[in-house]
């Protein structure tokens, strides 16, 4: 994975942002409005969401790998990890099929997970090792229970195909510790963001600036262990206050505003 430094860095959305707009319809305002691309969960329409993509020109920077009601079986014995385990490596391959190069992992799910396991970790070490073979980087994501990711990283930080995925609103909701943030044990991980905003209770996807987060702070200690990735919002509107179009414009001003703290 190449990524060099550059004046313009890509910006990307979320595909799903809220509005009951299709997907074609989405794309083309983010298109318009200027954003290099987007990203994708892995679900039913991904195929046709790849072929919109392609049509309107906008980069798929990551697919999110499925975790809902299942991502902590892979710490647990039986056959709900191994199907876990495929069904990750599965879309592993549909990534680098479709010459995505990333994809996003989550190593938990809820406030009280099972406990991490040999196992467990047998099981990633056979999803990166199969991201290897298809040339597909997983990128570890920092959730509420962050003592997973960092063993994870003690582990794993040299394997070839492991990267990490720095998810700003999680830092300030889940772990509450986006200020103390151990930025530099993630130094030359930190390979694509989730930036969205919250008040530190719930896990909003509030537009970037309109909860507490200091983006400037935060994009200052980014900068400072050379994160040189692309800037990716994982924004959710729920209220609908906004035009679709005046909200996509919103969010493209944030994230320029973003990127002028990195450049």
């Amino acid at each position: 994975m190449v990524i060099e430094n550059k004046d313009h860095i890509k910006k990307n959305i979320f595909l799903e942002y809220g509005y009951p707009s299709t997907a074609e319809e989405k794309m083309q305002l983010i298109k318009e409005i200027g954003f290099d691309g987007i990203f994708l969960f892995a679900d039913n329409n991904f195929e046709e969401n790849v072929k919109l993509a392609q049509k309107y020109s906008l980069n798929i920077e990551t697919i999110h790998l499925p975790f809902q009601n299942i991502c902590n079986s892979i710490w647990e014995e039986g056959i709900n990890g191994e199907e876990y385990t495929k069904l990750i490596m599965d879309w592993i391959k549909k990534a680098s099929d479709n010459k995505i190069d990333k994809v996003i992992f989550h190593l938990t799910q809820s406030k009280t997970p099972p406990q991490m396991s040999e196992l467990g970790f047998s099981r990633i070490k056979r999803i990166l090792d199969f991201g290897s073979e298809c040339n597909v980087y997983i990128a570890f994501e920092n959730l509420r229970n962050l003592e997973y990711l960092e063993e994870t990283v003690k582990r794993f930080r040299d394997h070839e195909n492991f990267i990490c995925c720095f998810d700003v609103g999680h830092a300030n909701c889940f772990s509450k510790n986006i200020k103390t943030y151990d930025f530099e044990n993630y130094r030359g991980l930190i390979k694509c963001l989730h930036i969205h905003d919250n008040n530190e209770e719930y896990d909003d996807h509030y537009l970037p600036f309109d909860g507490s987060i200091d983006y400037k702070e935060v994009f200052k200690k980014l900068k400072n262990i050379n994160y040189d990735g692309e800037l990716t919002l994982e924004v959710i509107c729920k209220n609908n206050t906004l035009s679709e179009k005046d909200y996509v414009k919103k969010a493209k001003e944030a994230i320029d505003r973003i990127e002028s703290y990195l450049l």
